[in-house]
């Protein structure tokens, strides 16, 4: 035993027991007491042991007044830095220092200790003025949103992960602000992507959420790319509908495909991510382009759904567009042409003549591709515009700026058009640099009598087969005229449908309301066949317009070829036919005098009519009422493809108008009766024709508003109106994507690009609503201030205010407290109320001036919260449940107990749920009164939990205090600071393992105290303390692995296993198990019998295992010790075992028990 001796602090040297020594050497498994030599001479070591690992010989210096304490993670160090281990007894035991006076005070373990913004800034906590300064620095920074905000930096600026370890950045963060090393909040490389993956977490729940609630059909588009460090990722995105009808949009997964790609390769991955969603019953329209695998992947899909493919495919227009460009510029077979052109297959040479013999276009690529390889060449074209702009006599000359030259390429929608768009730029100093270029290379490369010197070789541009004519340009003008329409389908296609992008109106502009939407593929497809067949007319007096205009017509043929493929599926005429300022009469204006386009509005109605029977006119609906807006001007656009389709719009003003309102309550059946017509809500819509309709611009809207009147209709229009003619959301991810993988990230695996990419498209297209944002808001649904469409209308109107002061980069201007008030002042809905207090536009008004008042008095007020509290009290939410309903309420300033403690930064994860009357008040038992409803619902929500703002909260345990009060803690899944996630089992777990406490009310009480308010003094130890009766065994025997299953088919292999696995060596010291081998079978037969278990104990755990599934050695298993000391000695599970245990206790004939039991059959 070690003898005491009073150090300075007069803490007496600890008594080493043994039951120290079991706790030492549980924790630190593999390790020993060191074998040194000689005396240790350190004084630290009184207080602590010295350990070394038996095969690596490192050794730790472990402290013993940790162990004693029982704390769950002792602090240790390494020999070599035991400084850290008397700063270690300085700080945290009580001021110990060296008994002998040699050694001064740690003073930099010190310093560590104290360092505070009060002592990093010299302020004063005991001047009120200072105090309330320092108080108002360590509130307004907070760790979680810092290291949030920091990993939002990195991935959207596609910073390599390990800059967070830069000393220098850190040394900024310090000095912009000194919390962020007081409170340690930096982060580390690993950490990033925790982070990272703990919100991909959060918000897959949200989305999830969100798409489970839209009210139509989820549209699919899906496509493959190449990242830059050659990972195969398929983007999958989605576009569904919110609450108030509009399309919104959703990046689904960046999965990688290492397999061939292959149809069903690529519909397994589709298939896996659906399910993943839950949307497989929501599955709408799926568009993608023309690829042979997309087609098979779409026909294994319609078979795992169940849905018919072909009518859901949706040719993407823009992949359509790209086909019909190549077709018209290179003519029959351009993949061909682009294979042997662009993959590198020619010198440079032939090349050059496989492109010269391509016309106009061919010559011009040949130019880009030379100038842009050489830095001569496009240094001087820039300075050849530099000085002929500054000498011309034209105004727009003189402000064009010099520029380089474009190259088309093979991925890019429509690169020929931005190359022959900068060739007409570039034209009138096109004769200029050609001079100049020929006789800066004569200067170089001709002798004096005028000859090419050996070896020189005249550019290919300047040779004169090779320069630009009037009838090339001629022809570069037609072809970008021609190309130009495309450019306006394309980009008018492109959007989302949202009709959020507000950009100047130029010439060329689109300035439609809304952009990418279904009900324009009909106007594309027309627009640019028209286009097309002008262009055959103004090449036909060319020199070359012959060449020119088979390739047009070319052209003309394959996207007349798609066209025809319209007629597939029913989208292209539902989507037209539903607008309701185009309907039928479009096909009308569009085909008229065509006697075979007559045919096809005929198919087009029967396609139509029978998808409106098939799938929407028995639905059963119901919705809640809205208000009529007013109508919208309708716009005009210089825009051409936008002004031609203005044109085409089948209805005119001055329709038939009726007198019906659009608002009416819900059909009760699919047909009604229209004079004396029995018309279901297709038919009576198509009679029901407003002198508004032809003015229409925005038909989300125009449903979302009928959806009363005509219910199944409306989701017919909806489902197809959101349908996006593009899968332009696919290239926007992958250029995301693109600029991600850089060369300082080129080591990025495709797991991490795709968890990054669904982030940055998290950040930037959703806003992120706490139950702190939505508790009261459904709090004054559920509390009956305001109806469930009232709230959906508060919620639209936060939303507004919350993008709103996120854009100006300002606090929100609505914190709960402020929502709290709202309940003293809005009326109660009944007789006599005015209904204007109850407008949810006078609600929002009367939360943001209260919290302006607030502010007012309180600048530094919580941005979220509002009121501030102290630090021994967290913000606590709660409901209460009454025999019919349940209210919510709070969040209220309460003591933190044990377990909120634990999770300071989680506590809107937990619910305190009261069980009372109607009245608030304590239920009580009276036998005149039958309490099984009341009993009934009081046990659905103990079983089922309460749903809040898409959070689940499940009963977690009761307090001291609780019980009283009928009321208990219940608790919602989050992921805690180590990004592990925490449900009530986890939660409950950590509190310890209570088998061993026979009676339930010591059980519960033991958990109690755990929620009970009490102070923060050492940390909660994970399990009771040692006693005779009360161990802290854990089932901790658990294998993982399916390939070990897979090996262990018997129990002789099972025992061979285990045996192994408790150290059984072979006769030449043979193992069953290396750490870096991982299990060696082969040795498994050759193991003698393991010193480590007993014969009784290795064929517990082997008959055990066996009977748990016929070997399954992937599930846990209590150790012996546990099973001896816990199990009873015989468990009643069934009917037979009572009888049998009856009767070997002779219990007699007349025993209460014989009656409930019965005889033995």
């Amino acid at each position: 035993m070690a003898t005491l001796h009073p150090t300075k602090s007069t803490t007496p040297v600890p008594e080493r027991t043994e039951e120290d020594n079991q706790r030492l050497f549980q924790l630190y498994k593999g390790w020993t007491l060191t074998e040194r030599d000689g005396q240790v001479r350190q004084w630290v070591y009184q207080f602590g042991y010295d350990i070394q690992h038996a095969q690596k010989g490192e050794r730790r210096w472990v402290c013993c007044l940790c162990i004693k304490q029982k704390r769950p993670r002792p602090k240790s160090y390494a020999i070599k830095g035991l400084q850290n281990a008397e700063g270690h007894l300085y700080t945290d035991h009580n001021g110990i220092m060296d008994p002998t006076g040699k050694r001064q005070k740690p003073a930099k373990a010190s310093e560590k200790a104290h360092q505070s913004i009060a002592t990093i800034l010299q302020l004063n906590p005991k001047e009120p003025k200072e105090q309330d300064l320092i108080n108002t620095l360590i509130k307004r920074f907070d760790k979680t949103v810092f290291q949030q905000k920091l990993v939002n930096w990195i991935v959207n600026s596609n910073q390599s992960f390990s800059i967070v370890n830069d000393q220098d950045l850190r040394d900024i963060f310090n000095y912009l602000n000194p919390s962020v090393e007081i409170t340690k909040a930096n982060i580390t490389d690993v950490t990033v992507r925790a982070i990272a993956e703990r919100e991909f977490t959060n918000n897959m729940e949200r989305v999830k959420d969100a798409l489970r609630k839209s009210p139509g059909q989820i549209h699919i588009q899906y496509d493959g790319w190449k990242s830059g460090n050659r990972h195969a990722l398929y983007g999958i995105t989605c576009v569904f509908r919110d609450s108030n009808n509009r399309p919104q949009k959703c990046v689904l997964g960046l999965p990688e495909l290492t397999e061939r790609h292959t149809g069903e390769n690529i519909a397994g991955q589709i298939i896996e991510i659906i399910r993943e969603y839950e949307i497989s019953d929501k599955l709408g329209y799926f568009t993608l382009d023309n690829a042979g695998n997309n087609k098979t992947s779409m026909g294994e899909i319609g078979l795992e759904f169940g849905f018919d493919w072909a009518k859901r495919w949706v040719r993407c227009v823009g992949h359509v567009v790209n086909i019909v460009v190549k077709q018209m510029l290179y003519g029959k077979n351009p993949d061909a042409f682009e294979k042997e052109v662009f993959e590198g297959l020619h010198t440079a040479a032939k090349e050059h003549e496989v492109w010269r013999r391509r016309g106009s276009v061919g010559k011009w690529h040949n130019f880009a591709v030379e100038v842009s390889r050489s830095d001569t060449w496009t240094d001087m074209l820039k300075k050849v515009q530099a000085v002929e702009s500054q000498l011309s006599d034209d105004a727009q000359l003189k402000k064009h700026r010099p520029v380089g030259v474009v190259v088309d390429n093979a991925t890019r929608w429509l690169s020929q058009f931005s190359m022959i768009e900068r060739a007409l730029a570039l034209r009138p100093f096109y004769n200029s640099f050609v001079q100049r270029a020929s006789n800066e290379w004569e200067k170089v490369n001709l002798t004096r009598a005028g000859h090419i010197k050996k070896g020189s070789k005249l550019p290919f541009f300047l040779k004169e087969e090779n320069r630009m004519t009037a009838d090339d340009w001629h022809v570069l003008g037609t072809l970008y005229d021609i190309l130009l329409d495309f450019q306006l389908v394309v980009r008018g296609l492109e959007g989302d449908g949202q009709g959020k992008h507000q950009r100047k109106v130029e010439e060329n502009e689109i300035d439609p309301p809304l952009s990418g939407t279904s009900w324009d593929l009909i106007h594309a497809y027309e627009f640019l066949l028209e286009t097309l067949e002008s262009g055959k007319r103004a090449v036909a007096n060319f020199p070359d317009g012959h060449h020119l205009a088979v390739n047009i017509n070319l052209g003309w043929l394959k996207l007349n070829e798609y066209y025809e493929h319209l007629n597939d599926s029913p989208l292209i005429y539902g989507a037209a036919v539903l607008h309701p300022a185009y309907r039928w009469a479009l096909f009308d204006d569009l085909w008229g005098d065509d006697d075979e386009r007559q045919l096809w509005i005929t198919k087009a109605k029967e396609m139509v009519q029978d998808l409106w029977e098939r799938e929407y006119r028995d639905l059963e609906v119901d919705d809640p009422e809205i208000e009529l807006p007013a109508n919208k001007r309708l716009k005009t656009s210089r825009n051409k493809f936008t002004a031609w389709r203005t044109k085409k719009r089948g209805l005119t003003a001055g329709g038939i108008s009726v007198t019906e309102s659009p608002i009416q309550s819900p059909a009760q059946s699919p047909r009604s009766s229209v004079g004396g017509l029995d018309l279901d809500e297709y038919e009576q819509w198509q009679r029901d024709i407003e002198d508004a309709d032809a003015s229409v611009t925005d038909p989300y809207e125009y449903w979302h508003i009928r959806r009363l009147k005509y219910p199944r209709l409306s989701r017919m229009a909806l489902d197809l109106l959101t349908v996006p003619p593009m899968s332009a959301e696919c290239e926007r991810l992958f250029s995301t994507t693109g600029r991600m993988v850089t060369k300082s990230r080129n080591r990025l695996d495709a797991s991490t690009i795709g968890l990054f990419s669904i982030h940055i498209h998290a950040i930037f297209t959703n806003v992120s609503w706490s139950v702190v944002d939505l508790n009261p808001v459904q709090a004054l649904v559920w509390n009956n201030y305001i109806n469930p469409s009232g709230g959906s209308a508060l919620l639209d109107l936060l939303e507004r205010v919350a993008l709103d002061a996120k854009e100006k980069k300002v606090a929100m201007p609505i914190t709960t407290d402020a929502m709290k008030v709202l309940f003293q002042r809005i009326p109660y809905p009944c007789p006599g109320a005015d209904p204007r207090e109850l407008d949810v536009v006078s609600i929002m008004a009367d939360a943001m001036n209260t919290e302006y008042e607030y502010r007012a008095d309180d600048p530094q007020r919580d941005r979220i919260y509002g009121s501030k509290i102290p630090d021994h009290q967290v913000w606590v939410f709660k409901a209460s449940v009454t025999p019919t309903r349940v209210i919510l309420t709070g969040p209220d300033a309460e003591s933190r107990n044990r377990v909120l403690r634990m999770f300071p930064d989680n506590n809107d994860s937990f619910l305190r749920v009261t069980f009372c009357d109607e009245n608030g008040q304590d239920l009580h038992f009276n036998p005149q009164v039958d309490n099984d409803p009341i009993f009934s619902q009081y046990r659905r929500v103990m079983d089922e939990g309460i749903e809040i703002a898409g959070r689940k909260y499940l009963f977690l345990g009761f307090s001291h205090s609780s019980l009283r009060s009928h009321s208990a803690w219940f608790s919602a899944p989050f992921p805690n600071q180590d990004f592990q996630q925490q449900t009530c089992d986890v939660i409950l777990g950590a509190l310890g393992d209570f088998q061993d406490i026979r009676v339930p009310a010591k059980c519960a009480a033991r958990i109690g105290q755990a929620f009970s308010v009490g102070m923060a003094h050492g940390p909660l130890v994970s399990g009771p303390g040692p006693g005779e009766h009360m161990k802290n065994l854990r089932y901790q025997l658990q294998f993982q692995g399916t390939h070990i299953s897979d090996e262990m088919t018997d129990e002789p292999k099972i025992r061979q296993f285990l045996n192994a696995m408790f150290g059984g060596r072979g006769p030449q010291d043979e193992v069953g198990f290396d750490p870096s081998r991982g299990i060696i079978f082969h040795n498994l037969p050759r193991l003698n019998r393991s010193r480590l278990l007993s014969d009784v104990e290795l064929e517990y755990y082997v008959s055990s295992y066996f009977q748990n599934g016929k070997s399954n050695l992937e599930g846990p298993l209590r150790w012996y010790l546990s099973h001896t000391s816990t199990e009873l000695p015989r468990r009643v599970t069934t009917l037979t075992e009572a009888r049998q245990i009856l009767n070997a206790s002779a219990v007699s004939d007349s025993h209460p028990w014989r009656d409930f039991i019965g005889e033995d059959d």
